[in-house]
């Protein structure tokens, strides 16, 4: 090489020339050699750290590191302009972020025509997904799964549906509605209020009827029934059930005048009616 007149410095290229090709060259007496072709250089020729291949057979650059060929590494920021393929089981990347414009696309274990490709809507504003700290599956909205130990608090979330869909859903007990028209049974109300506007002179309420035997199992002071066996309303009050309401005995006792100036006295003896009902 000539002298570089402007830095004054000499560089010397060696080129091995023998036969038809030239398979490499090298920079310097003692610099970096630049092979090329489709075979490893290190099965022919003495490899040295930092030495170069361009192997012809994937088009790719390779650099000698530690006695084996390496692929391309830089320090410095990468820019592919194009696509970036990458072969091989394990890609590793060591980064706290990556970003990605649009979305991912996972080919699975097998390569066809179908992908799961992973997106997102347009963000508006910075938004976090957590993936938990365990080994599940993730559910889909649009999928049909079996949720476990799962808890909805309702102050803060809506559970929508028909009264049928959620009977459907109960499986064994059903729930009632509030304008609807059900039957009750083996309910308890306590300290019940009722809506005036349902009751009418020609309404009535209708209490519980059943048999003595058919008596509340635990009962509450203030419970009213109508008893079916005894044929009278009966209410329970705290310590026992007792009869609501007289019913007088019919007896004739003749026509009863009394005078201006006496009146006749009767003693009829002491008269007790009982009214606790055992």
């Amino acid at each position: 090489m000539r002298k570089n007149e402007r830095w004054g410095t000499k560089m010397a290229v060696t080129i091995n020339a023998r036969g038809t090709s030239v398979p490499y060259f090298k920079i310097g007496k003692s610099g970096t050699t630049f092979y090329q072709g489709d075979a490893d250089p290190s099965n022919s020729y003495t490899i040295n750290t930092n030495d170069i291949w361009f192997d012809t057979s994937n088009n790719t650059i390779k650099f000698r590191v530690s006695n084996a060929w390496s692929g391309i590494t830089t320090a410095s920021d990468l820019t592919v302009t194009g696509d970036l393929t990458v072969q091989g089981t394990t890609t590793t990347v060591n980064s706290t972020e990556i970003q990605v414009q649009n979305s991912l696309k996972f080919e699975g274990s097998t390569s066809n025509d179908f992908e799961t490709t992973l997106t997102v809507s347009n963000p508006t504003a910075d938004r976090i997904v957590t993936i938990q700290n365990a080994t599940h599956t993730l559910v889909g909205r649009d999928t049909t799964d079996t949720l476990t130990n799962k808890s909805i608090d309702l102050d803060s979330n809506t559970i929508s549906g028909s009264l049928a869909e959620f009977n459907t859903a109960m499986q064994g007990d059903s729930f009632v509605s509030l304008t609807g028209t059900e039957t009750l049974t083996n309910k308890t109300l306590t300290s019940p209020v009722l809506n005036g506007t349902e009751m009418t002179s020609i309404g009535a309420i209708v209490v519980p009827v059943g048999t003595s035997a058919q008596r509340p199992g635990t009962e509450v002071a203030g419970m009213i029934r109508f008893n079916s066996t005894l044929d009278y309303f009966e209410g329970w009050n705290g310590a026992s059930w007792i009869r609501l309401g007289k019913t007088m005995d019919a007896t004739n006792y003749g026509n009863i005048s009394e005078s201006v100036n006496q009146a006749d006295s009767f003693d009829r003896g002491l008269i007790t009616d009982t009214d606790i009902v055992s």
